[in-house]
């Protein structure tokens, strides 16, 4: 898992129109807090207690922040950029006056790269605050040399370096976060996307496909006919299901709904679409599957069904199901394959139930 990864599960972020700005704005104040409490513990350590005061303010400013941007998805981004963009200046500029040259410049560097992150800003945006951030590092730059470090000799070559690298990573990640975060935001939100869509076309208490399903596959089992794949068309009833649930009531009637469901989900193959298309009738696509090879797959599931004891509130049953088979002709709509099945079904009903029923093309 990458770093992105991590962020984005650690972060619980949903699906809602500001993903990018929910991950952009949390991800910088958790760098943010992890950089200034580190630093603060340094300075602190060599006994620079003013800038240890001033990182330890930034430390809580950014935790406060995470955690508004955590409740307030519309925040303005901006804040957090301009946020993190003063406090890359802050660093490098009292830590120059106080040490000297250190390789906090990287600090500055970052600065440049936060507007980039994200295409929220548009074009002008971006430029504009790259103009602004560009005056500001210049001016802070020439600042620093006409004045110099109060306590520059005293600072040791290993503290420079813990100083440099910090500045070195902070330079890295902020990079690499505006190399890498627009793809995986893109990912991120298409993922989010498909499973919101994926909800949409199932039935909420089976789990199966419900009838919106069929408008989205309708192309490509419309296709695998035209390319002389077979496909046959299967209409599945319970029997005396409105008997059911008058006895022993709608909640039990549920029960075997979704014990007939995950049945099919066990039998069938993996590539086969599975509709709950109304009450008690399921629709079943079986691909690449003629009508001989379809009934009798049908009546081995009709069998099983009738086999299966299922016991719903203290109450054993066994579940018997009438089923109509129809191998769907090329150049036809699948509609009428659909009827046709379900007429198949009906006349297994009049003949006595629990059974399958089945025509040629």
């Amino acid at each position: 898992m990458g770093i992105l990864e991590w962020i984005f599960k650690h972060l619980k972020l949903d699906d809602n129109d500001e993903i990018d700005l929910r991950f952009g704005v949390v991800t910088l104040c958790i760098w943010t807090s992890v950089l200034t409490f580190i630093g603060a513990a340094f300075y602190l350590l060599i006994d620079l207690r003013v800038l240890s005061y001033l990182l330890e303010g930034i430390f809580l400013g950014s935790l406060a922040l995470y955690f508004y941007c955590r409740r307030n998805i519309r925040l303005a981004y901006v804040t957090t950029y301009l946020f993190m963009s003063i406090v890359c200046i802050l660093i490098h500029f009292f830590t120059t006056i106080y040490l000297g040259n250190c390789g906090t410049v990287f600090f500055m560097a970052a600065a440049l790269l936060g507007p980039h992150m994200y295409p929220l800003l548009g074009k002008r945006g971006i430029y504009v605050m790259d103009l602004i951030l560009l005056l500001a590092l210049n001016l802070t730059f020439w600042i620093n040399l006409t004045i110099p470090p109060i306590y520059g000799e005293a600072v040791r070559g290993p503290f420079r370096f813990v100083l440099s690298n910090l500045g070195l990573l902070t330079f890295i990640f902020m990079l690499y976060i505006n190399a890498s975060s627009q793809d995986f935001i893109k990912a991120t939100r298409q993922k989010l996307i498909d499973e919101a869509s994926h909800e949409i076309v199932l039935d909420a208490l089976t789990g199966l496909g419900n009838r919106r399903m069929l408008d989205q596959y309708r192309a490509e089992l419309t296709e695998a006919v035209s390319e002389n794949f077979p496909l046959s068309v299967a209409m599945v009833d319970i029997d005396f299901f409105k008997r059911i649930n008058d006895t022993y009531g709608h909640a039990v009637g549920d029960k075997i709904l979704v014990y007939i469901a995950q049945h099919m989900r066990d039998f069938f193959r993996t590539g086969d679409l599975l509709i709950r298309w109304g009450g008690e009738e399921f629709l079943i696509f079986l691909k690449r599957t003629g009508i001989e090879s379809s009934v009798v797959l049908m009546e081995n599931f009709r069998q099983k069904m009738q086999k299966s004891l299922i016991t719903v509130n203290g109450v054993p049953m066994y579940i018997h199901v009438t089923i109509g088979v129809k191998e769907h002709p090329p150049h036809t709509a699948i509609e009428d394959s659909i009827k046709r099945s379900d007429e198949l079904m009906y006349q297994g009903k009049l003949s006595g139930r629990n059974r399958v029923m089945w025509e040629e093309k």
